[in-house]
């Protein structure tokens, strides 16, 4: 493994606790497409993500400290893009039990070059939830119990985040089927406000 160091969407204060706690889900191996040429920086049109044939979430982390791999069973996604600038979308990823976790892409980010590894899109969401069907205070996804980090707003569609989708190199059909994706989650809504896109540094780790 190489580990990269990237700036992502990272910690905020949340309303009545010292601090939130942030969920990431480091996913290695999906497939991304422009279903056509990509424009680059600014490219418009819908960005589909599946799971690629090696897909898995490499790495699960709380306030930045590794829980372990963890299976997955399907990723699934849209990122909408009007002149390189994130209009929408959402993400649905399911654990290797199949239980998801699903939010909302909303409208911020964008496009950026990523030196040697072609295109990274950031962006934030909303309207985050772990599998409403079932909300039991026992639920764990990705091996995680997200009651005991997200309490009640893991069930009710009101968590927030972020994602960046890296290590995008698209073909001339605007294809790639090994880009990578981190995911992350926080419990109280309005903290992401207060972060924006730009939080703590963290290590990844990236396959050779």
């Amino acid at each position: 493994m190489i580990r990269t160091l990237s700036v992502v969407a990272g910690l905020a204060l949340a309303a009545g606790a010292t601090q939130a706690a942030v969920m990431q889900l480091d996913i290695n191996g999906i497939e991304v497409s422009a279903a056509g040429g990509f424009d680059g920086v600014t490219h418009t049109g819908t960005l589909t993500i599946t799971m690629a044939t090696e897909g898995a979430i490499l790495d699960v982390l709380i306030d930045g400290q590794s829980e372990g791999d963890a299976g997955l069973s399907n990723v699934m996604g849209e990122i909408e893009l009007v002149n390189g600038q994130v209009m929408g979308g959402f993400l649905n990823v399911f654990d290797g039990q199949g239980d998801l976790y699903a939010a909302a892409i909303g409208q911020a980010g964008r496009v950026n070059t990523q030196a040697g590894q072609g295109f990274r899109i950031d962006g934030l969401t909303f309207a985050g939830v772990f599998d409403a069907a079932r909300g039991d205070e026992g639920l764990t996804f990705a091996g995680v119990n997200v009651f005991d980090i997200f309490g009640p707003n893991a069930f009710n569609e009101s968590l927030e985040g972020s994602f960046l989708l890296f290590a995008f190199s698209p073909d001339d059909n605007g294809f790639d089927g090994r880009a990578d994706i981190d995911i992350f989650i926080v419990p109280t809504p309005g903290t992401v406000a207060l972060a924006g896109l730009a939080g703590i540094a963290v290590l990844r780790r990236k396959r050779n």
